[in-house]
Order: C-alpha cells, then sequence, then structure tokens
C-alpha cells in the first residue's frame, strides 16, 4: 500500500486499509506528550519571544515566484526565509 498523488485521489480499498491501520493506533504511536514551551502550537517566533511571529500573504507573478524559488533552491533555503531577507534588506527606516 502506497500513498498516491493521482487526481483522483486513493481507491475505496486503500481508504479502507488506511482507516484500519489508524484505528489500530493509541496514543503511545505517537510519542510522549510535551509540555512547556513545545507543548504550544506552531512554530517558534523568528523574533525569539513566546508569542506568534505575524504573518502576511501576498501574491507574486508567476515569473518573480519562480525567480525566488530558484534563488531558495540555489542556496539551499527556504522561498520564506529568501523572502524574509530581501524584505530586511529592503525595509524602509522608521
Amino acid at each position: 500500500m502506497r500513498l498516491t498523488r493521482k487526481r483522483n485521489g486513493i481507491s475505496e480499498a486503500d481508504a479502507a486499509r488506511y482507516a484500519d491501520l489508524f484505528e489500530k493506533l493509541g496514543p503511545e504511536d505517537f510519542g510522549p506528550p510535551r509540555s512547556g514551551p513545545a507543548a504550544r502550537r506552531g512554530r517558534k517566533s523568528l523574533a525569539g519571544t513566546n508569542g506568534e511571529s505575524p504573518r502576511r500573504g501576498i501574491r507574486l507573478p508567476e515569473p518573480l515566484d519562480a525567480r525566488y524559488r530558484r534563488k531558495a533552491a540555489r542556496e539551499g533555503r527556504s522561498v520564506s526565509a529568501v523572502m524574509r531577507e530581501v524584505l530586511t534588506r529592503h525595509a524602509p527606516r522608521a
């Protein structure tokens, strides 16, 4: 049994097998519960504080997005990290 990325999804038989496997899992299959700062949801704040980092969403033209993806791949970084660097470098002085 393997996961697929077919446009039509998975077969009914595979879905039934996955459901059976999932139902057999217990809490111990997911590791020990976390406590303290690790128990909070989401990623660590970029500012190093306990709060969440603000999020911004933007839409890019495909050619510009492709340029960011190529740069990130070349440098072995995420597109978000590359864009944060560019925004930081060109941020207006307050």
